[in-house]
């Protein structure tokens, strides 16, 4: 908290002026202004208000070309699809591998069955004559 006089001199103008301000910033700077045995102490911000209503300190601007909401929105929407690629990248990348394990198994089903004929062959080769001649 400061009091005018320590606002004054810290701002090198009289109490007076600081007094005007006050006057005619009254409405901002009502809750942050102290009345204690006829001397008037002033917030950190309240000072902060001074100091922006003399033009002592420059308020920051936004240009709303800079940022704007459709620039954000834009910004998350393309991160959010590059994710999407990188999982279904990943995905893909599971499926091949799944679908190669299968195709390997498909091979070595394939292997054992044309074992199991040429040894049905085999058997039915090592029949008797009259066995091959009736068929049984």
């Amino acid at each position: 908290m400061y009091s005018v006089k320590d606002i004054s001199e810290s701002l090198d103008v009289s109490r007076q002026t600081v007094y005007n301000y006050l006057k005619e910033h009254s409405s901002e700077l009502k809750d942050h202004t102290i009345k204690q045995k006829g001397t008037t102490y002033i917030t950190d911000e309240g000072l902060k208000l001074i100091k922006i209503a003399m033009g002592l300190i420059q308020v920051p601007m936004i240009q709303e070309n800079d940022i704007s909401i459709g620039n954000i929105v834009e910004d998350i929407k393309e991160g959010l699809m590059e994710e999407i690629r990188a999982e279904n990248l990943k995905q893909q990348e599971v499926f091949k591998q799944i679908q190669e394990s299968l195709n390997k198994e498909i091979q070595e089903v394939k292997k054992q069955n044309e074992k199991l004929i040429e040894m049905m062959e085999q058997n039915q080769n090592k029949k008797g004559f009259f066995s091959r001649l009736f068929k049984k």
